[in-house]
């Protein structure tokens, strides 16, 4: 008998410590969904299906792709020659 009271004791202190659930204290909100947002959330999956190979697409992809990259490299070697140039020092081969 005394170890059927522990056992159950042992259970309803183990299930009571174990389990938390969450308590709402400004009860149920009526949640609405936004129609632009949901369609913003559901645009990564269909992301493949508006992509197009189209003129504006291809200079933009050159523009970020090829010619900024290009830019900032050759701001970098004037920045360079600028110092070496100040400090006396001979211009650098960087290729």
């Amino acid at each position: 008998m005394l170890a059927l009271l522990r056992r159950e004791a042992f259970k309803k202190a183990a299930t009571s410590c174990g389990t938390l659930t969450q308590k709402r204290n400004v009860g149920n909100l009526p949640v609405k969904s936004n129609k632009y947002i949901e369609e913003f959330g559901a645009r990564r999956e269909t992301i493949e299906k508006e992509f197009e190979w189209d003129g504006p697409t291809l200079r933009r992809i050159a523009v970020w792709g090829l010619l900024v990259p290009y830019g900032v490299y050759q701001m970098m070697l004037f920045e360079f020659d600028k110092t070496d140039a100040f400090g006396g020092k001979p211009k650098r081969d960087m290729w």
